[in-house]
């Protein structure tokens, strides 16, 4: 009988698994767009240090997380940070959702629901994403033209293209890296 019961909740868990597996594929539009991957470990620990501590000053940021899912990054980073406005873009209709519930309360986080690549980042001082391989070219080349010199972008997990890299860290554990870029505008005669 206990092995009966081993089986339905097996085959339980597999269909859970395959839910979320059909949800990935289709809320990434047949991965033309990031799916919701949840921030966490010890790149979530070091872009909220980051952020907190390295980039604050007297003046005001603006901090977007493009692609901000269910806002578990961004929620936490607008409650330590008051004096900071952040923005969280989803373009997915169920993780917009449940960040815009989540950021109710928060004064200085707005949740839009657009997609990251049809917003502007021309008024963005720090841009965060864990984004996918294949879109990262594109993502670094909005980022080089939208930006402006001096802004920050981290990068968790994969590595950007074509920007100055200024700090870069591994944590040995499950392939988790934070990559973190200053945009340089250099002048041109």
């Amino acid at each position: 009988m206990l092995a009966f019961y081993v089986d339905i909740i097996s085959l339980g868990i597999l269909a859970v698994f395959g839910i979320f597996m059909l949800y990935y594929v289709i809320s990434s539009g047949f991965l033309v767009y990031p799916p919701i991957v949840i921030s966490t470990g010890k790149a979530y620990e070091k872009i909220v240090e980051y952020i907190t501590k390295h980039l604050t000053g007297d003046s005001k940021l603006n901090i977007v997380d493009a692609g901000c899912g269910i806002g578990t990054l961004i929620v936490p980073l607008a409650k330590k940070s008051p004096n900071h406005n952040f923005i969280g873009i989803e373009w997915a209709v169920l993780p917009y959702l449940i960040a815009k519930f989540r950021a109710r309360n928060i004064p200085n986080l707005t949740i839009i629901k657009k997609n990251m690549f049809k917003y502007s980042f021309s008024d963005m001082d720090v841009v965060i994403c864990f984004l996918i391989p294949h879109i990262m070219q594109r993502f670094s080349d909005k980022c080089n033209k939208e930006l402006k010199d001096g802004s920050y972008v981290l990068s968790n997990r994969f590595k950007m293209k074509n920007m100055d890299l200024i700090e870069e860290f591994d944590f040995k554990n499950n392939f988790s890296y934070l990559y973190v870029y200053k945009i340089n505008k250099k002048e041109t005669d």
